[in-house]
């Protein structure tokens, strides 16, 4: 049982109120909660800002990349029913995906981001559906559109069989990759005996779990009455809708679910006890549980990736969850096997550092002051050769553009065209200061020490 201190709690809703404003957040939904109890919930804000809407508990956000979870527990799933190996080679499962310069990526990499590819630029559902011809005004939802499925599959296939420049050898480093995990949800529908891989997450996670408020579809949530709006700040205005094929990716399985805070709780109580629903429905075998969160390969500074999960270190604490960012959502859960507790953190508003509050109410059941930020960074001037190896313009195909300046004695980082100011830190680290949000960026070096790409935010991006 965790007994929150009163002080403590007043102080968290303070920092919540604080990160909001300082980010223009509209609206906010956490929740601190046990395998059966919930400790803290509250709702911050407005689904609907214009309509003053509040928000409860029903109200459906936007996941983004928390999505991912839920794509490695399907394949999961399948793994544990021997339909799928984890060492199979994903050209086996995927005819179209040849491998033609990276030999040797099994369906572990993928769902590790180790494949070896570098962030692309996404395929949009509805430029796909409108250029095939399969979707006219939005008659039918893309989420469980098959012919979408099938030429979105060639398509991401098509542009990693074409990607001679590689990071590495698979499961050799990892970097974000929303194409991967295309691919894995392309396995799924292809293996699972259903039409699409929505249809499968409908029946073999959210129907176990009794998520009923939780979809893939992008229709449906937008007419519902208690579906916040996505809010984003473009151009220094606020624009809002409820448009979620806005900037979706063509296969679902990377960002594309929609939830609450009382399905998302759900959820998480079924990594706390280890597969099982609060029914008792196994929803995955606890071995299986335990394989996607084993830490595999280093994601950021003092955290790693397993199957899409995250693991990291709050203080003395194992923390695992995964964060999600889109039009209009900033979004993360997260658990501590160790506390017994899980945290989700859903905003509707782009850009808001979810995480930084998910990581504040963890410290309410621990009983630490949620507004100190721990910082596991040793600050570190860098000797001239460093700077002299980082200093240069890095681009990703994603579209993300970086430079590394020198200022007088100061590092300056040009992140898309925004100037940001650094820390140098211990390790070959560049800490990037925002506020109530410190990020890093790592150099990679090869072995002669030449810097030829930059980690920042987990992906890898190389020198231009």
């Amino acid at each position: 049982m965790v007994n929150l201190n009163k002080s403590y709690i007043e102080k968290f809703e303070k920092f919540t109120a604080d990160v909001m404003s300082t980010y223009s957040a509209q609206g906010l939904a956490v929740s601190l909660f046990g395998a059966n109890d919930t400790y803290y919930e509250n709702f911050f804000g407005y689904k609907d800002t214009e309509s003053k809407l509040g928000i409860d508990a029903d109200t459906i956000f936007g996941l983004a990349s928390i999505s991912k979870s839920f794509t490695c527990l399907a394949l999961m799933q399948l793994v544990e029913r021997e339909v799928v190996d984890l060492e199979g080679l994903v050209s086996d499962y995927i005819p179209e995906f040849s491998g033609k310069y990276q030999k040797g990526v099994r369906v572990k990499h993928l769902m590790s981001h180790s494949a070896g590819f570098f962030p692309e630029k996404r395929i949009l559902a509805r430029d796909v559906a409108k250029e095939i011809g399969t979707w006219e005004n939005g008659e039918d939802d893309l989420a469980y559109n098959e012919a979408l499925a099938l030429d979105g599959i060639k398509r991401i296939a098509e542009r990693l069989d074409s990607r001679d420049k590689l990071i590495g050898r698979p499961d050799e480093l990892m970097s974000y990759s929303n194409d991967s995990y295309g691919l894995i949800s392309d396995i799924v529908r292809r293996y699972s005996g259903f039409k699409s891989f929505g249809e499968y997450v409908n029946e073999n996670i959210f129907k176990p779990l009794d998520m009923t408020r939780s979809t893939l579809e992008f229709d449906a949530p937008a007419k519902d009455d208690n579906t916040s709006q996505l809010y984003i700040r473009r151009d220094g205005k606020m624009e809002y809708s409820k448009d979620f094929y806005d900037n979706a990716f063509v296969l679902t399985g990377g960002g594309a679910i929609k939830s609450t805070i009382a399905d998302l709780k759900k959820y998480t109580r079924m990594f706390l006890s280890h597969g099982t629903s609060q029914s008792g429905k196994e929803v995955l075998g606890s071995y299986y549980i335990k394989e996607m969160f084993k830490p595999r390969h280093l994601y950021r500074f003092q955290q790693y990736y397993g199957y899409g999960l995250s693991i990291k270190f709050t203080d003395d604490v194992t923390v695992i969850g995964h964060g999600g960012s889109l039009t209009g959502v900033s979004s993360m859960f997260q658990w501590s096997q160790e506390l017994g507790v899980g945290v989700v953190v859903l905003c509707n508003t782009s850009e808001v550092p979810a995480a930084t509050i998910a990581d504040a109410a963890m410290k309410l059941a621990m009983d630490k002051d949620p507004e100190v930020i721990s910082e596991p960074y040793l600050e570190q001037a860098w000797d001239k050769t460093t700077i002299d190896a980082a200093i240069g313009q890095y681009e990703s195909p994603e579209g993300t553009g970086v430079e590394i300046m020198r200022t007088g004695s100061e590092l300056v980082l040009e992140f898309n065209g925004v100037q940001l100011k650094t820390r140098q830190a211990r390790g070959d680290i560049l800490l990037i200061d925002r506020p109530y949000n410190t990020s890093d960026l790592i150099l990679c070096r090869n072995i002669s020490g030449e810097v030829w790409g930059i980690r920042v935010g987990g992906r890898i991006i190389p020198r231009a």
